[in-house]
């Protein structure tokens, strides 16, 4: 019985220092994507095509209102969320994750990695977009994946979410690589082709300057076992607040627009922001 005993505790101590070592494969494929897209940025950095006064009027108002007019030469912009709810659909269970996310201009690159626990084992995840291909893996206990969703649909979901966020990068919209048209005073709607790839949303404002919502259609709801479901996306931004020099959104939300019901499946807030 003792010597059983000791064999249990001599695995679960192995457990215990096996999860706490810090190396990840998913990180270190994060860090390398940060570098491969630097290096992208240096390579491919552009002239900007239009100035400020081309855009539409809304637009106008929220980087007068958010003080991103300061930022026009920033290409690369980074948030960092701790604690943020996420719900597994699926699974009906609500998440909290730390999510670290980089988007990059002149060549469209989204990443995030994702750090929490699923029933007390390390879960850990990379939502990608990069070389106009995106993934989204989740990975238990360091080495089983759990999931890896790939294919046109994934590139297709990856690039317009990077699209609901390069708003953020004035230089990005000031290059003429994404479609820009007035709706009506407080609706814009944009789309971009990249590497075949087409994506398009719609930015709604208010008045006063502030950036409230990004909705698609062309995202889709892709489930572990590889079905898919179209339904229409939104990026919700609230709660503005002094960020520095800047006025922006202190919480973001996904939502996820059903028949009967829409759910908000992301919702982080006291976000830092980075620009480089």
């Amino acid at each position: 019985m003792g010597l059983i005993l000791g064999i249990i505790l001599l695995l679960v101590s192995i457990l215990v220092i096996y999860f706490n070592v810090p190396y990840s494969r998913l990180k270190t494929n994060f860090k390398d994507y940060l570098v491969e897209s630097e290096e992208n940025i240096n390579e491919n950095k552009k002239a900007t095509k239009y100035t400020l006064e081309d855009l539409p009027q809304s637009m106008q108002n929220f980087y007068s209102y958010s003080k991103l007019v300061n930022k026009v030469s920033s290409n690369h912009v980074s948030f960092n969320f701790k604690d943020a709810d996420f719900v597994n659909i699926e699974m009906n269970k609500t998440l909290k994750i730390d999510y670290s996310e980089h988007i990059f201009g002149y060549v469209p690159a989204r990443f995030a990695f994702i750090d929490s626990s699923l029933y007390g084992i390390p879960f850990q995840g990379l939502d990608s977009f990069i070389n106009g291909e995106g993934g989204m893996k989740g990975v238990v206990a360091k080495n089983i994946t759990l999931f890896n969703q790939r294919g046109e649909e994934m590139n297709k979901a990856a690039l317009v979410t990077w699209l609901a966020e390069i708003i953020f990068m004035p230089s990005q919209l000031l290059s003429g690589d994404v479609d820009i048209k007035e709706i009506d005073k407080n609706t814009v709607s944009v789309s971009i082709t990249y590497d075949n790839i087409k994506a398009s949303g719609i930015y709604k404002f208010l008045d006063s300057g502030e950036l409230v919502e990004f909705t698609t259609d062309d995202r889709a709801l892709i489930y572990n076992d590889g079905r898919l479901e179209h339904r229409k996306w939104s990026a919700l931004y609230e709660d503005y607040r002094s960020n520095g020099d800047l006025l922006l959104p202190n919480r973001l939300k996904s939502k996820w627009h059903f028949d009967n019901e829409d759910i908000i499946y992301f919702d982080g807030t006291d976000i830092e922001y980075t620009f480089y």
